[in-house]
């Protein structure tokens, strides 16, 4: 496994703990579509958002 799908499966874990805890405190209940929103939401950050600006601040430094 890349070490780009292991950060966006740890961004889209953490993702959706963050959403069920803040839907635990804010409401009493479970928000299962927004946990899946954030899920993916995470995912796509940890796989394409995050790497990209890793690379520009990267570039940036050298």
């Amino acid at each position: 496994m890349s070490q780009r799908l292991k950060l966006a499966l740890q961004h889209s874990l953490v993702s959706a703990l963050l959403m069920l805890l803040v839907g635990m405190i804010l409401g009493n209940s479970f928000y299962w579509q927004g946990v899946i929103g954030f899920a993916i939401g995470g995912f796509i950050n940890g796989y394409f958002i995050y790497p990209y600006f890793e690379r520009k601040k990267k570039d940036k430094a050298t």
